[in-house]
C-alpha cells in the first residue's frame, strides 16, 4: 500500500512557489485589512487584492471549492492570479501600515 500525502500535509511543503499568485481580501474596515495584507506579502511577495467589503466574501468563498476540485482532478497546486491590477493604486491596501513595510 502506498500512502500519498494528505492535502493538509502538502501545505507544509514550503518549496511550492506562490510568487505569481494573489490573495483576495474582503474586509469592511481598514484595520481588518492589515493582517491579511501583511500575511499575503510575507508569503507571496504581493500585498493582496482588496476585493471589497465582507459582502464580497460570499462570492469569493466558493472559489476555494473550485480550486480544490481542479487540484484534485489535475493532481497539481493551482491558485489565483489577478491580471492588470496595480496594487499601489488600491487606496485601502496602500493605507494599511503593512503597506509601508
Amino acid at each position: 500500500m502506498t500512502l500519498t500525502p494528505s492535502p493538509s500535509s502538502r501545505l507544509l511543503d514550503l518549496s511550492y512557489d506562490v510568487a505569481g499568485e494573489d490573495v483576495l481580501i474582503g474586509a469592511d474596515h481598514l484595520e481588518a485589512l492589515e493582517v491579511p495584507v501583511d500575511l499575503a506579502r510575507s508569503v507571496s511577495g504581493r500585498p493582496g487584492i482588496d476585493a471589497g467589503g465582507l459582502r464580497a466574501c460570499r462570492q469569493l468563498e466558493p472559489w476555494t471549492a473550485v480550486l480544490i476540485g481542479i487540484n484534485k482532478n489535475y493532481r497539481t497546486y493551482c491558485g489565483i492570479a489577478v491580471r492588470n491590477v496595480d496594487t499601489t493604486k488600491a487606496p485601502r491596501v496602500a493605507a494599511t501600515p503593512a503597506a509601508a513595510r
